[in-house]
């Protein structure tokens, strides 16, 4: 049974489409293309190598959710899906999407004699690539692996570096392996993680999931959960390859997610208000905090607060999010419309919780005996709340919090064992908020015009 226990996040799932079987927590990517109407999301299902595209189309006059198989050339019908992940090129012009890169690991013939791979598609021309069944079909590359992979992500590299967006994969051999497209051959090759990474070097564990956040012209965020429970966060200067910070905690089990964010929106004000608007505040790079959501198997989630300038000392837990089995995936979101992002937490034990930070409010402060309540993170403050709680039939693997309809309302994207529930914001709460908006413009409008 699919339940909400409090109303302050008025959203309903409006959508379900079920895979014929599960995918896992690397499973699902978000696609965007600036010809396509919305996003759309690529779902792996984990056996017989099937992919999954869901969008939202209008059939008779309808906007409903459609869901069909995308066949991927060059992966056997015996894999197993592992990871994938996506990106766009730079387009033609700054702030404009070019074209897409899908990345995809896969084991073949797991039962008898197992091998393993990473599989590139794009386009081979510009302005080819709208459809997903042309670049699914568009194999760039079939990279065999020495390794069992985990995450697949991608990241930016500094100017200095040459700006490429690459793929960073991490193994089972203690690695992380980087993989950028080569300039005269147009193929995706692995390159040596060192000369661009070095926060990747003697890595205590297998990382299993790792995020990046570039602060700054030359400044890089990185952070990484290793299979024994090893958390690091480390500050780069990407220019001259310097680790200016790195610390490190350790957590009771294997780490299932961790996630950089920022608490605040800048979210620019539209040009039709005029005079109207509020002057937008400027940030200076280095005035701007940064966090870091981490979720484990065994243990409390929790957010390491402020990582740029405290490191991994302030920690802040997420209440009651281990009462529900492991928690397994996360991601961060402004479900409330306050302008500030919630935390977002999915877990195997079916349930879906959303925390909010009231900064001061420290009334659950929680003390632990885990080895996270070590010397160097002892501040087990508490001032996250949790605002929603949702139930449902099955368990929660991955998330993901965006527009897919482009019609101003985020959609919380849900993905279970059993498909992708697509939760939606009640259109009479946008609709309250909205006029809340407008009046509070009309009293600023009066003060600055001096009228009525």
């Amino acid at each position: 049974k699919i339940m909400a226990v409090c109303d302050n996040v008025g959203m309903f799932e409006a959508s379900f489409s079920r895979l014929p079987s599960q995918s896992n927590v690397y499973g699902l990517s978000v696609l965007s293309m600036p010809t396509w109407e919305g996003s759309k999301l690529l779902v792996a299902s984990l056996s017989g190598g099937k992919m999954f595209c869901l969008e939202y189309q209008r059939l008779q006059g309808v906007v409903r959710l459609v869901s069909r198989e995308v066949h991927f050339s060059y992966i056997p019908g015996d894999a197993d899906i592992v990871s994938i992940d996506s990106f766009n090129r730079e387009g033609p012009q700054s702030g404009v999407l070019g074209g897409l890169v899908i990345g995809i690991t896969f084991i073949k013939d797991p039962s008898n004699s197992p091998a393993q791979y990473l599989n590139i598609y794009s386009a081979a021309e510009s302005g080819v690539g709208d459809s997903l069944d042309t670049i699914a079909q568009s194999c760039m590359c079939n990279i065999e692996l020495q390794y069992i992979p985990f995450q697949l992500t991608h990241t930016r590299l500094c100017d200095a570096d040459g700006g490429d967006t690459v793929f960073l994969l991490g193994g089972n051999d203690q690695k992380v392996h980087l993989f950028r497209q080569g300039g005269d051959t147009n193929l995706f090759v692995e390159e040596n993680i060192t000369d661009f990474f070095p926060e990747f070097v003697d890595l205590p564990s297998n990382a299993v999931w790792m995020d990046t956040q570039r602060v700054g012209d030359h400044k890089r965020i990185t952070a990484f959960g290793c299979e024994d429970g090893h958390v690091n966060v480390a500050i780069v200067n990407e220019a001259s390859k310097e680790i200016q910070c790195m610390g490190g905690v350790q957590h009771d089990g294997p780490i299932t997610s961790v996630m950089i964010y920022r608490s605040k929106l800048d979210t620019p004000y539209p040009v039709a208000l005029g005079a109207k608007a509020p002057h937008p505040t400027i940030h200076a790079a280095q005035d701007i905090e940064y966090h870091l959501v981490v979720t484990s198997v065994l243990e409390l989630a929790v957010v390491y607060r402020e990582v740029t300038s405290g490191g991994l000392t302030r920690q802040a837990i997420l209440p009651e999010s281990n009462l529900y089995d492991s928690a397994l995936c996360c991601c961060v979101g402004d479900v409330d419309w306050d302008g500030k992002n919630e935390v977002i937490i999915g877990t195997y034990g079916q349930e879906l919780l959303v925390y909010k930070y009231c900064e001061g409010s420290s009334r659950n402060r929680h003390k632990s005996n885990s080895s996270v309540a070590s010397e160097k993170s002892a501040s087990l403050e508490s001032d996250f709340t949790l605002l929603w709680r949702r139930s449902f039939a099955h368990p929660i693997l991955a998330l993901a919090y965006l527009d897919m309809t482009r019609d101003g309302l985020w959609e919380l994207v849900v993905i279970s064992t059993k498909g992708c529930h697509i939760l939606q914001h009640s259109l009479e709460e946008a609709a309250g908020k909205v006029t809340e908006r407008l009046e509070t413009l009309t009293l600023r409008g009066t003060v600055v015009d001096g009228s009525k």
